[in-house]
């Protein structure tokens, strides 16, 4: 199992709580018609990578609660077991 969409979603709202902070410390303008602050680009690059892998992570999330699942399951038959052999 990968933790790459996890780690892409941690750095991904890193970027863009960093960006906003530095955006913030600059100060106006942050868009002109001369053109857009670079913190403001780096901060929607940074949510725009936290958005697109959120739908991983969950779905990794997903896949590790299922794994759980399954191996808890087995271990209720197994105990199961043990108690219908022993008596």
């Amino acid at each position: 199992m990968s933790r790459l969409p996890a780690l892409a979603v941690l750095a991904g709202g890193l970027v863009a709580a960093g960006a906003l902070i530095l955006a913030a410390a600059s100060g106006p303008p942050y868009l002109s018609t001369d053109g857009v602050s670079g913190w403001i680009v780096l901060f929607a690059a940074g949510l725009f990578a936290a958005l697109l892998a959120t739908p991983f992570a969950i779905d990794s999330l997903v896949g590790s609660v299922g794994l759980l699942t399954t191996v808890e399951a087995g271990l209720v038959v197994v105990a199961l077991l043990f108690v219908l052999l022993s008596g």
